[in-house]
């Protein structure tokens, strides 16, 4: 990569040599590479993280990906849509409802959809706001060893939805959707919690107490809001270098 390229990727707000460190055990010098061969944007990074990795390191194309939504199941320019579209192993949890939530509903759909999975591929699952709350729900029920990992994004504080702002004239109810309380037992799988620091539907301190509570990494993202795509995050390379260094982990 040149020096006006890093200087250009600079400005946009991603560090080149932070892939590099993503992505290890692979050499610095061949990542940087594989960079200069295609496009440094996220199509970029797709290809990166679908296949760049060495053995030792666990890549996209190595597990399938459960993109798990929240409410109203991230529109086409939300990151999880982007996501699914461009990761080969990528499929979507479909829910009956996305606008009238239901917990029952949407963790029975969770767990069949882990069931039925199409391939011999361990399961990671990419959760994001009320997509975090079935999955911790639905967790101790998922059968032993289906999922090996999940990635959970802005989380939705479900025990106090009173607080919201109100999204398209929705107001959620916590008590009639039945998604409060959020477990507090630990994952029986690992995790990282991606969290902003100004989300307004759950605060930096409360994202803290929920990643202790699960035994999850916590990630502390900066004040990226609901990290949606009101708060500018259809696109979002940060989150697929912190992605891959979640699969680096698990590998």
């Amino acid at each position: 990569m040149t020096r006006n390229e890093e200087g250009r990727e600079a400005r946009r707000g991603i560090d080149p040599h932070a892939v590099a460190h993503a992505l290890e055990p692979m050499r610095v010098e061949d990542m940087q590479r594989r960079a200069t061969a295609i496009p440094w944007n996220c199509a970029g990074l797709f290809q990166v993280l679908a296949g760049s990795a060495t053995t030792a390191s666990m890549k996209t194309s190595d597990v399938e990906i459960l993109i798990v939504p929240g409410w109203s199941s991230s529109g086409a320019d939300h990151w999880q849509s982007r996501w699914e579209r461009s990761l080969k192993t990528a499929r979507r949890v479909e829910q009956a409802d996305w606008f009238l939530p239901n917990r029952d509903a949407w963790v029975g759909t969770l767990i069949s959809t882990v069931a039925k999975a199409a391939s011999d591929l361990p399961v990671v699952l990419v959760a994001h706001s009320l997509g975090v709350a079935t999955v911790v729900h639905a967790a101790q029920k998922l059968p032993a060893g289906t999922v090996r990992g999940a990635f959970l994004v802005a989380p939705a504080d479900v025990d106090n939805a009173a607080g919201w702002p109100v999204t398209e004239s929705y107001t959620f109810d916590q008590h009639h959707h039945g998604f409060a309380p959020l477990p507090l037992d630990p994952l029986p799988f690992p995790s990282m919690l991606v969290a902003s620091a100004n989300d307004p539907f759950c605060s930096l301190a409360r994202a803290e107490i929920l990643a202790k509570s699960w035994g999850a990494t916590l990630a502390p993202a900066g004040d990226l809001g609901h990290i949606n795509v009101a708060s500018g995050h259809g696109p979002w390379p940060e989150g697929l270098l912190k992605f891959g260094s979640f699969l680096k982990g698990l590998g």
